[in-house]
């Protein structure tokens, strides 16, 4: 049986999360602690929360890009897993509930060639937004779904994920590896999963499982 990869982007790729640095750095406390009531509330999903808030940081697309490059970092160990995976044939593809544009532009300046499935950004002169992949999908982009659809075409599917938009992929993924918000997440409601804190940690991990699982 074949394996598949899919991992999230932000704070699973990144040590950081690239929208909540752009609230921090340019949306008022305010308005951001209004916009994450309306989300507590349900009010909004999550993908209209991320547009809503991004068109109010009030900041050009690329200026975005270049002031994220200059304050998140990717997983160090991240370039070694890409390797690893491609050394082994296995599939590995970015899910993010992010826009993009945002996510390539981190990949193409650490030289990694890695499929993306994200949602896009709507840019215009003065400020950007979030266009959904799925706009019936709270998220924009629907994890489950491709994990799903992996799954029955015969691969084995390994999920990696940190927060929220993970959540919905996690019951459908055969190993799930979950850091942060969604490790603890994954512990309350009981859903198997390993506990990591980068992808250093999950790459000893699929080597210890060499014998159980059909990896190369």
């Amino acid at each position: 049986m074949p394996v598949a990869v899919f991992t999230d982007f932000d704070g699973t790729i990144t040590l950081d999360d690239c929208n909540g640095a752009l609230v921090n750095r340019y949306l008022d406390p305010a308005r951001k602690e209004a916009y994450d009531q309306a989300f507590v509330e349900g009010q909004m999903v999550l993908w209209r929360l991320l547009d809503a808030s991004l068109r109010a940081c009030e900041v050009p697309l690329t200026e975005a890009i270049d002031f994220l490059h200059g304050c998140v970092r990717l997983d160090p160990s991240f370039a070694a897993f890409h390797a690893w995976c491609v050394a082994r044939g296995i599939p590995l593809e970015v899910l993010s509930a992010g826009t993009a544009e945002v996510v390539r532009s981190f990949l193409a300046a650490a030289d990694l060639d890695v499929p993306v499935t994200a949602n896009r950004a709507t840019a215009g002169e003065a400020c950007f937004g979030l266009a959904p992949l799925d706009e019936a999908c709270p998220t924009g982009v629907d994890k489950a779904a491709i994990v799903q659809a992996a799954r029955a075409a015969g691969y084995y599917t390994i999920f990696i994920g940190d927060g929220f938009s993970d959540r919905l992929a996690v019951p459908h993924a055969d190993l799930v590896y979950a850091k942060d918000q969604l490790a603890r997440w994954c512990a309350k409601k009981g859903h198997p999963h390993v506990a990591v804190t980068g992808f250093a940690e999950i790459m000893a991990d699929l080597e210890g499982r060499q014998g159980t699982l059909p990896l190369a």
